[in-house]
């Protein structure tokens, strides 16, 4: 492929990745303002609180079984079919048994919900969507981006028409979002599995996983279980020591800088499949990727967070008094977005690398640290130690991620270059 058709093919995913992302901005200010208006800051701290708790289990449950599907198919170039298959089954096993988890930890941290609440809730975040969002990844390996895109944008869509229809029937609750949810993303699944699946020439039975296949899912859902956890952590530890208006009124702050942070996912997303096919076979050649792609992504959010300053100052007007304190929060929280506009890029990096245990352990260690921030800080500061705890770790995630990019390319280089020295030696005999 000639560098223009290189070029072109990017910012065609960009795009799309845009399309969807764009999109799942536009529903979540309209959630994220209708919600907050029904559920006043104490309802919307332990709505944030609970998905404290399904964003961690979704990462076990769907999103690490979706990519180990995707390097399968990208990266160790298996077939599509079979791979769909054996990763559905895996998923839907996993979402199975995490469930009493999820029902378990909300119960004991998120007393101000009923226990019906909490359930539609979680079978919506980890059940209901689960066979959708794993054949997206499947999609993305065989048809590409575009085709990913369209059907993640399916799934805001029903989400935004649930809390668009709730809201018009004044019946925007907890109980009934989880309830309309787990109705709306029931029938997609339907959907996939008769129509979408097929249509793309794979088989819509659940097979039985390799080993090794769940050995890769977990490697993949161990990193994402402590992102998300790094991320969303704090707003459950912020519930559990009885601070849900504090919660509701962080979260509000932490949701609109983390929306902010959409074109940057969209080059991420677009990045994801370029970082992952092999380059071991060239020098330096994973660095050197890891190196542009976090420039472009920093280059973008620098203008992203002058505009943010400006803009949190809407909070009070579109939310009302409950969250008049979410705007300095946010501000604070700007520190953030150029961390983590960075930091996913090297530990994908790492992945191009085949390193997956390494970039594990690396994100283990920063959600780790910012967990004993949280419990340590939170107590005394309230929601200044969720944003320390947060860009503490976000840092430490990404110094972690570079250096161990440096040794495994360092490792790999000279591999190679015994692999090429041994090669050469019968041909100069």
């Amino acid at each position: 492929m000639s560098r223009r058709s290189r070029t072109l093919s990017f910012a065609n995913d960009v795009a799309w990745s845009l399309a969807f992302d764009g999109t799942a901005m536009i529903a979540n200010i309209i959630t994220f303002i209708l919600l907050g208006k029904n559920l006043g800051d104490d309802g919307y701290g332990a709505y944030v609180g609970l998905f404290g708790i399904t964003g961690p289990l979704s990462g076990l449950a769907w999103a690490g079984v979706g990519l180990a599907a995707l390097q399968r198919i990208l990266r160790d170039e298996h077939d599509p079919v079979e791979v769909a298959r054996r990763m559905l089954g895996q998923g839907l096993a996993t979402a199975v048994a995490v469930l009493p988890i999820a029902l378990g930890l909300a119960a004991l941290t998120i007393r101000s919900l009923s226990f019906t609440d909490i359930l539609f809730i979680v079978l919506a975040e980890l059940l209901a969507v689960n066979v959708v969002m794993i054949s997206a990844f499947v999609l993305q390996g065989t048809e590409g981006i575009p085709a990913a895109s369209r059907l993640r944008m399916m799934v805001v869509g029903l989400r935004l028409f649930g809390v668009l229809a709730l809201f018009s029937m004044d019946s925007l609750t907890i109980g009934w979002l989880g309830i309309t949810n787990t109705a709306l993303l029931s029938m997609l699944t339907f959907w996939v599995i008769v129509v979408r699946l097929p249509r793309a020439g794979i088989s819509t039975r659940p097979g039985k996983p390799t080993r090794d296949d769940t050995s890769m899912a977990l490697s993949f859902s161990i990193p994402m279980i402590g992102s998300n956890i790094q991320l969303d952590g704090d707003k459950t530890i912020l519930n559990a020591y009885g601070m849900a208006a504090e919660a509701g009124v962080y979260g509000a702050a932490f949701r609109v800088v983390n929306m902010a942070f959409t074109p940057i996912r969209a080059l991420q997303s677009a990045a994801h499949n370029r970082l992952l096919p092999k380059g071991d076979d060239v020098e330096g050649l994973q660095l050197r990727r890891t190196r542009t792609f976090a420039l472009i992504n920093l280059a973008a959010v620098l203008p992203i967070c002058g505009v943010l300053w400006f803009g949190v100052g809407l909070f009070e007007p579109l939310m009302g008094e409950d969250f008049e304190e979410s705007a300095p929060i946010a501000r604070w929280l700007l520190l953030f977005l150029p961390l983590k506009a960075m930091s996913t890029v090297p530990t994908t990096g790492l992945l191009g690398l085949g390193r997956t245990t390494t970039r594990a352990k690396v994100n283990l260690t920063a959600a780790a640290l910012s967990v004993v921030l949280y419990i340590i800080l939170i107590p005394q500061f309230g929601w200044a130690g969720a944003v320390a705890g947060t860009i503490v770790g976000e840092f430490v995630l990404l110094l972690l991620g570079v250096q161990r990019l440096i040794v495994w390319q360092r490792r790999t280089d000279e591999e190679f270059r015994a692999k090429r020295d041994l090669e050469a030696e019968p041909a100069s005999t």
